[in-house]
């Protein structure tokens, strides 16, 4: 995790320099997570409630050219995740039993991006395509299954064991971290309405190497995917003055946001077998999708 929080640290620290040279946004947010696939105990889609705390720098001008740049570090959680149970293939070819597992979500996801705007009318009035870089840190915990009430495993309770339906598989708590990089294009728009009021949107595409650990299964792999993401969003900015000191003059603003946020990342070949017993999943592909409304509250000067 050292190498995790390294970078971070790095994303925030140039994040912070960001902040103080031009503007800063705190946004709260609160959706809906979808995880399916590439986990033990995944294989029917799950869902749950995610918040998301982010600082971020949508768009802002270097020495007032057409060059811009923007930022954006965001935690998220989603603490409860619990999948129903069911079947699972092994690699014999013959089904195993699941109980219902409790999972926790969680991590810290940060990019900067660098870009041009091919059409530029004013702050809040451009077209622009730029590159972004990313990272992700974040981590899939696990409890172990649950039991039955009576004691007993899920197959003997109807006496199916021994049959087609197969054996009960046992899974290890434990905790799935997932460290990676993503690069890929961005494009960014907004059209102010009048003098306080804006709306603007963007848009991008990345492809993520992500490597995935486990310490308690002995997992250490790297898998390649792609990411996409897309928001839209009003900003509001009701109160702006205008400071004069020496030969430097200051604007100070302060504005809110509110927008909508969706977000999906796509791993190939990820089997994570939370038993440690190797079983051949159904789908090996790891489907992580988020839509989160938020509401932001920024500086600018």
């Amino acid at each position: 995790m050292m190498r995790a929080y390294q970078s971070i640290a790095l994303v925030a620290l140039l994040g912070s320099y960001s902040l103080h040279a031009q503007a800063g946004e705190f946004a709260f947010g609160s959706g809906t997570l979808n995880i399916q696939g590439g986990l033990l105990g995944l294989e029917t889609e799950i869902n749950a409630p995610v918040t998301t705390y982010t600082v971020k720098e949508h768009h802002a001008d270097i020495f007032s050219s057409n060059w811009f740049y923007n930022y954006q570090i965001a935690y998220y959680s989603a603490p409860n995740l619990s999948s129903a149970g069911g079947t699972t293939v092994t690699s014999f070819g013959t089904d195993s039993l699941l109980s219902s597992i409790d999972y926790e979500f969680a991590g810290f996801d940060g990019q900067v991006t660098l870009g041009y705007d091919v059409y530029k009318r004013g702050p809040f009035d451009y077209v622009g395509f730029g590159v972004s870089l990313g990272i992700a840190t974040p981590y899939l915990k696990n409890s172990e299954e649950a039991a039955d009430d009576d004691g007993e495993d899920s197959g003997d309770s109807d006496g199916s064991t021994g049959g087609d339906t197969g054996s009960v598989t046992d899974v290890i708590a434990s905790t799935t971290e997932l460290f990676g990089y993503k690069v890929g294009p961005k494009i960014m728009v907004s059209k102010s309405f009048g003098e306080y009021a804006s709306l603007f949107a963007e848009a991008s595409y990345a492809w993520q190497t992500m490597n995935v650990s486990n310490s308690a299964i002995d997992l250490d792999t790297t898998v390649n995917g792609t990411y996409f993401s897309y928001g839209i969003g009003m900003r509001y900015q009701p109160i702006s003055t205008k400071t004069k000191i020496g030969f430097i003059t200051l604007e100070p603003a302060l504005y809110m946001t509110f927008g909508v946020n969706y977000a999906r990342l796509l791993l190939d070949d990820l089997q994570v077998d939370l038993s440690g017993n190797n079983f051949a999943l159904e789908d090996s592909k790891l489907d992580m999708s988020s839509t989160t409304l938020y509401l932001g509250l920024g500086y600018a000067f």
